[in-house]
Order: structure tokens, then C-alpha cells, then sequence
């Protein structure tokens, strides 16, 4: 009876452990899944900044309107340069204060409005403040084919 006993403990424990790690290949993959732009924007923000604020930059390259955009060639070409820049005042956190009304931005884009804690850029010869750089901005969000992309504002276009 004692023997049965311990079989049947052992068996258990080997089945906690079987599910234990299958539970955790499935949250995994959940966790891949919410890296890629989805319809629901709310969802889409929070995955593109959790990307940016654990600096996966490769991640958070797939949010970006310009990763669907233009020429392959020139995809490329920007997605080397966007990982390489992703250091640049780091994203520490990021707050969702407001989401504006679907399409009522410039060009028909959708203002969110967040409050970003970041590290200072690295300039050469330059010294920035003590501690982290705090502000308020309005993030662009593009929906395309029934998915939110992430706006970059330039000087002369939007990409």
C-alpha cells in the first residue's frame, strides 16, 4: 500500500511538472502574439511601449507605420537605422492620459496622448539635468488594414 502511495505521489508530481511547463510555452507565445499590432488600440500602445521600455527595438520596429510602407529595400535600410537609434532617450514608462477620437488627427490619424519618463539623449559635449526626463506628448496612431500602427513625426513628413 505504501509503495502504490509514493507511485501514485511520484506520477502526480511528474504532471505538475509536464502541465507546469506547458502552461509556460503557452505565455510565451501569448506574450509573442501581443507584439504585433492588433485593432484594438489601447491593447497596441501598451504592447509597442513595453517593447520600447525593455529596449526591443526589433519588436517595436513592427508597430511603426514606416515597417509596412514603401519598398522593401527601403524597409530595410530604416529598420537597421531605427534599432540602432532605439537607445537614444530610452523609454523608462509611458502613460496613456487620453486617446483622441478615431481618424480626428492630421491626416486622418488618432492622437493619444501620453506622459513619457525617459532617459536623457546621449549628445557629445552636452550635459543634460540630474535624473530622468519627464514629458507630455501627443503620439500619432494610424489604423491600416484594421491595424494601429505607430506614427513617427519628422520635420517635413510623417513616416
Amino acid at each position: 500500500m505504501f509503495k502504490n502511495t509514493l507511485l501514485s505521489l511520484e506520477i502526480l508530481i511528474i504532471f505538475v511538472i509536464l502541465m507546469s511547463c506547458s502552461t509556460a510555452t503557452v505565455m510565451k507565445e501569448s506574450a509573442a502574439a501581443m507584439r504585433e499590432p492588433s485593432g484594438n488600440l489601447e491593447e497596441t500602445l501598451k504592447a509597442y511601449y513595453k517593447c520600447k521600455i525593455e529596449k526591443n527595438y526589433e519588436a517595436s520596429w513592427r508597430f511603426e507605420r514606416i515597417s509596412v510602407n514603401g519598398d522593401v529595400d527601403a524597409r530595410e535600410s530604416d529598420r537597421k537605422q531605427y534599432i540602432e537609434n532605439g537607445e537614444q532617450g530610452a523609454t523608462k514608462e509611458a502613460n496613456i492620459l487620453s486617446i483622441g477620437i478615431e481618424g480626428a488627427a492630421e491626416e486622418g490619424l488618432t492622437a493619444v496622448k501620453l506622459r513619457i519618463r525617459s532617459e536623457w539623449p546621449r549628445l557629445p559635449n552636452f550635459k543634460f539635468p540630474a535624473g530622468d526626463r519627464v514629458y507630455e506628448l501627443n503620439d500619432l496612431w494610424d489604423k491600416i488594414n484594421g491595424k494601429w500602427y505607430h506614427v513617427i513625426v519628422g520635420m517635413s513628413k510623417n513616416w
